[in-house]
């Protein structure tokens, strides 16, 4: 037996109201991990593009970074964007299906 959405589609999603600290926690730790990620490219971008000093041969040995597994990288997150668009897809199809009447 299906349950009919089209009564309560206002109620359908239940968000709570995150606190200022909270709030404030979590942009500190995304600005802190995006930090990384552009360091890491950083790194990786000077070597690919011969730009050898002591400072990033250090950062690179520290990283542990390997020319090997850029291609695995790559195609992991290839497959990964792959697995989510074909799953977004079908999940929407779903999610319009079921709530024909809500626009």
């Amino acid at each position: 037996m299906k349950k009919n959405y089209d009564k309560d589609y206002e109620t359908f999603v239940i968000r709570k109201k995150s606190s200022l600290l909270r709030k404030l926690f979590h942009i500190a730790l995304f600005t802190i991990l995006w930090l990384y990620v552009v360091f890491v490219l950083v790194v990786n971008f000077a070597f690919l593009f011969g730009f050898y000093s002591d400072d990033f041969v250090s950062f690179y040995l520290l990283l542990n970074l390997n020319y090997q597994l850029y291609m695995k990288l790559l195609f992991a997150v290839i497959f990964l964007i792959a697995v989510t668009a074909i799953y977004s897809s079908f999940r929407l199809g779903y999610l319009r299906r079921v709530n024909k009447n809500v626009k």
